[in-house]
């Protein structure tokens, strides 16, 4: 017996030693246990890896060749060779760049929107991106800076920008100063740029290329990019969605849809001729259908612009503002209320304004048109500030419940005064709806007048900055600097002192905190 059991562990260990020979070709079989699953692997040559729910074991091979990194909830075990030691580096996550929304829909002639949004970044110092479009379908108007970059103090530097709709190619790039502070991390928006669509039919595809991003240091920082699309509608869609047969699609039309958002077949609401894709239900898609055509008419596809016949007893509208006076730089809100409403369900207006004087910062929608529980739809929310033009177009779902009835807040505007003047609002569109699309007669209002004033410009530079802190800080040390203008004094005594330099401190810490 002894000599037996001798016999077999000279075999066993006879195997052992020829294993690693034929280790090129061996196979281990699939093991388990309650908590993991390790796959069939071989010990040369390409395997599959082996996980778990607390670990990743990446495949192996045998010879001298590359590993892959396993991982568990408290270890890391870096990539290597089996007969070298040592870590390798981890590679960085790619940060994603992306044009949003990735879809849209919409009419001819019709203005809209996108962001280049970037997400999964570290210490960002700079990026630079192209993206070329069908200068026969879209034309870009403008590009607007996010604050992502500049959101941890870093100071900016804009490089040549290219908007070219003839050839169809944007080309942006920007960077930013120093070792410090650091570059943000995270999600954030780059830029908001501004399109127009033009009067052809077709899909037109926005592509992110040449995109470089950087750290501050600047190392390059791997990324990936998703694209976007804009289906754009040919006139004769846009005209089909004219319910009213006006020769323009606006809010009536809009809110014709709007108004019996949710209704199914079979319901007294429910009208097929506004089902767009004839499914049976009133649903967001079909809103959004009509109000992708929103600003189009007939006259070649042109935003339109109303003209208001006002009965004897209309509903008013009116701008409030605390004052008629404001001073350069300081930021400042307005209300446009309405009284005597009955059954609001939807509204819309145009303001032009002086862009050398004034610029607007926001339009938000106020607490009126919701009170009753109403589900809101904002149409349209744009601000021009380089010609001059304010957009805002709302609506609300669903036939019930009833709009508000009576007085109260529609929208609130922020705005900046840029340029010491005098500046007049004019309202030259303005309308409102019922809940059905019916519409409610709007009182016109004359254009409002209001003043900037060079309260804290010392040196009447039209901009308050460090340069006015500077003078008022010398005249309060017994210094007499030129180019001093009384008319900037906050207090009434007309003079300049450290009542002046403070308050023009508190604006460009004020200016600083906001364009962080």
């Amino acid at each position: 017996m002894t000599q037996t059991i001798t016999h077999k562990i000279r075999l066993l260990l006879i195997i052992a030693l020829l294993l690693p020979a034929f280790s090129g070709s061996s196979v281990y079989g699939e093991s388990r246990s309650a908590n993991y699953t390790l796959l069939t692997d071989v010990f040369s040559g390409e395997g599959q890896g082996g996980s778990s729910s607390n670990y990743t074991l990446q495949c192996t091979l045998g010879q001298s060749s590359p590993t892959g990194p396993s991982s568990g909830n408290d270890y890391t075990i870096q990539g290597g060779f089996w007969h070298q030691r040592g870590e390798i580096p981890p590679v960085e996550d790619a940060a994603i760049l992306s044009i949003t929304p990735s879809y849209q829909e919409l009419g001819t002639q019709a203005s809209f929107s996108t962001q280049v949004e970037i997400a999964n970044v570290t210490n960002l110092g700079g990026f630079k991106f192209e993206i070329p479009f069908d200068p026969s379908l879209v034309c870009a108007q403008s590009i607007e800076d996010g604050n992502f970059l500049s959101s941890t103090g870093r100071t900016l530097l804009p490089l040549p920008k290219v908007i070219d709709c003839d050839t169809g190619i944007i080309e942006y790039a920007v960077s930013s100063l120093g070792d410090t502070p650091p570059g943000p991390d995270g999600n954030g928006v780059l830029v908001t740029i501004h399109w127009q669509t033009l009067n052809n039919g077709g899909e037109a595809e926005l592509i992110l290329k040449e995109i470089q991003l950087t750290h501050t240091d600047p190392t390059l920082i791997p990324n990936t990019s998703q694209d976007a699309t804009v289906k754009i509608m040919d006139n004769d869609f846009c005209q089909k969605n004219d319910f009213n047969a006006d020769g323009k699609i606006n809010i009536v039309d809009v809110t014709k849809v709007a108004g019996i958002y949710g209704c199914n077949a079979g319901d007294a609401c429910y009208n097929s001729e506004y089902d767009f894709d004839d499914n049976g239900k009133i649903e967001l898609i079909d809103v959004t259908a009509v109000a992708n055509c929103y600003g189009w008419s007939q006259d070649a596809g042109k935003r339109s612009v109303y003209s208001m016949t006002v009965p004897r007893n209309p509903v008013s509208v009116r701008i409030i503002s605390d004052s008629q006076t404001f001073g350069i730089g300081q930021m400042f809100t307005m209300d446009i209320m309405i009284y005597g409403a009955e059954n609001l369900g939807s509204f819309e207006f145009e303001l032009n304004f002086d862009p050398s004087v004034l610029e607007g910062e926001e339009i938000r929608l106020g607490n009126f048109l919701g009170s009753t529980e109403r589900e809101d739809l904002e149409v349209e929310n744009r601000i021009d500030n380089e010609t001059g033009l304010m957009k805002y177009a709302v609506t609300t779902l669903a036939p019930t419940p009833p709009g508000p009835n009576g007085d109260g807040l529609l929208v609130t505007i922020t705005w900046r005064p840029k340029a010491v003047g005098e500046f007049t609002l004019d309202m030259t569109t303005l309308q409102a709806t019922d809940p059905e699309a019916n519409t409610i007669s709007i009182a016109t209002m004359d254009g409002l007048t209001f003043a900037v004033e060079p309260t804290g410009d010392i040196d009447h530079s039209n901009t308050i900055d460090l340069s006015d802190a500077i003078l008022a800080l010398m005249i309060s040390a017994g210094m007499n600097p030129d180019d001093i203008y009384s008319d900037a004094d906050i207090n009434g005594d007309d003079k300049i002192g450290i009542e002046e330099a403070v308050f023009v401190l508190q604006i460009l810490s004020e200016i600083g905190r906001e364009s962080g």
